[in-house]
């Protein structure tokens, strides 16, 4: 198990680095790319550039960055950066060249890192290169450590949507232009896709005597969704069913699915720490009105 960093002070400076390094900020910025749901309307991208294809787990792996670098003490130093800023201390042997500046794109457990890409690589911004070249080097990376204390691998990615295996129910089909750059935050080219009955958004949970009062959020500022009345209607089981949720605490997060119409709490998100806002929730109905199936992607992008 890795060694967390608790120290505020050496956090700050590792964030401060890794963003004057890569985004130019200086304050607590999680500097990777987010895909965007895919909509009938991104297919023109689709048919006009290259796409690659991976599938991802997204629900039992931590999205996080794996930094390499050289602290005051000119010692070099890997950590592991999730998205809350939790940080943990890696040992990794490999080449010093790695520890001028080397920033990849990860997704993490305790027994396995896979990376899904790099923005820098030796001290080199590497945002601009193809998405191919940037696995090459990756690849290399990853050929070239010596040791490291968690297994370290490649996505496995294709150029042809039609060889990608079929997705379990803990993953999403990434999208990615193989050549357009990386951006730091939303990325409107790159895309992710799951089944329209599988997409779901966040609500924060809040105890109002007896009722439950759901929360989104309206230019970052918390906004009542949402209210269950205890003693109306079915109110009761649905509060009873939220609160016997494993993990369930007064204003935990909480993810959301719409059946039937019907809005079903499924599991308390313990990774997030924010609801979704109302405008992505207006967002996933729309997707899920689209109903865009694997096959109408495969018609797009088989040539």
């Amino acid at each position: 198990m890795l060694n967390e960093i608790l120290d505020e002070e050496y956090k700050k400076q590792i964030i401060f680095l890794l963003n004057n390094n890569w985004t130019g900020r200086t304050d607590y910025y999680f500097p990777v790319q987010t895909a965007v749901n895919i909509e009938r309307n991104h297919f023109i991208k689709l048919k006009n550039y290259k796409y690659m294809f991976c599938k991802k787990n997204t629900k039992d792996t931590k999205r996080a960055v794996l930094f390499m670098f050289v602290n005051s003490e000119a010692e070099n130093k890997s950590v592991i950066i999730l998205s809350d800023f939790t940080i943990y201390n890696i040992n990794i042997n490999c080449s010093h060249d790695y520890f001028y500046g080397s920033i990849f794109d990860i997704s993490y457990t305790e027994e396995e890192i896979i990376i899904f890409d790099s923005f820098m690589s030796c001290g080199n911004k590497i945002n601009r290169m193809s998405f191919e070249d940037r696995l090459s080097d990756v690849s290399y990376f990853i050929n070239n450590t010596f040791k490291c204390d968690i297994p370290c691998s490649l996505v496995n990615y294709s150029t042809d949507i039609s060889s990608v295996p079929k997705l379990e129910d803990n993953e999403e089909l990434f999208i990615i232009p193989n050549n357009l750059p990386i951006t730091t935050g939303i990325n409107y080219s790159c895309f992710k896709w799951k089944p329209s009955e599988s997409l779901i958004f966040n609500l924060k949970v809040s105890e109002n005597e007896n009722d439950l009062e759901l929360y989104t959020t309206n230019f970052k500022k918390l906004s009542i969704f949402a209210k269950i009345n205890n003693d109306y209607g079915t109110g009761k089981e649905q509060i009873d069913f939220i609160k016997g949720l494993e993990e369930y605490k007064d204003g935990c997060i909480v993810e959301f699915n719409i059946t039937n119409e019907k809005i079903i709490a499924w599991r308390v998100s313990e990774d997030k720490t924010i609801p979704t806002s109302i405008r992505s929730i207006e967002k996933i109905l729309h997707i899920k009105k689209e109903n865009i199936t694997l096959q109408n992607l495969k018609d797009i992008c088989v040539r």
